[in-house]
């Protein structure tokens, strides 16, 4: 009973998750490529940095490779090479979302201004962001690389609002003490 309890609890709680993200609006307008291009210096985003996601997931070869009798070892072959950088794939964007965050919470930490609903949001965000990249990355192992192509633009958005909602902290940064902050972020990664 105590199981049944724990495990309606947690479903209960991410049914809570997915309706706050899907109350909480994401950044209606993007931050200027000046901001944007400051962040990516500073933070790495592996993921968010692969620009070939649409090709990864398109399976249109594979199906022309499959069609052909003597081919389709090369097909099998190619299914699960894309599976594994797919999941790959998720796997840095999972981490570009924990950096994000940590980015974040280093700013908080050294004086950058954030407001409570701020904080809310962004927690609310990376949480949702998180679980749903590893429920895609569930699905892509389980059921290969091509289930459900749509859902992983989702993903990236996802990041890509965190990303957007770090580069407003970073621009509270006065100009003169950038580079002092970035200097102490490379520190805090080293560690």
């Amino acid at each position: 009973m105590a199981n049944l309890t724990i495990l309606l609890l947690a479903g209960g709680l991410l049914f809570i998750c997915f309706l706050v993200l899907a109350i909480v609006s994401f950044p209606r307008a993007t931050p200027d490529f000046a901001s944007l291009h400051r962040l990516q210096e500073i933070v790495s985003l592996s993921g968010l940095d692969f620009g070939l996601a649409d090709r990864l997931l398109d399976d249109s070869d594979y199906l022309l490779l499959r069609s052909r009798e003597q081919l389709r070892p090369v097909a099998a072959q190619l299914r699960r090479d894309r599976q594994k950088i797919i999941l790959l794939w998720l796997r840095y964007l999972r981490e570009d979302v924990k950096s994000l965050w940590r980015f974040r919470r280093f700013l908080a930490l050294h004086g950058v201004p954030v407001t409570a609903a701020e904080e809310v949001r962004i927690g609310a965000m990376t949480v949702c962001a998180i679980v749903f990249v590893d429920v895609m990355r569930m699905v892509v192992f389980v059921f290969g690389p091509v289930a459900l192509p749509r859902f992983f633009g989702a993903a990236t958005k996802q990041v890509r609002a965190i990303c957007y909602l770090c580069t407003g902290f970073l621009s509270r940064v006065p100009a003169a003490t950038l580079p002092k902050m970035q200097q102490m972020w490379a520190q805090e990664i080293a560690r």
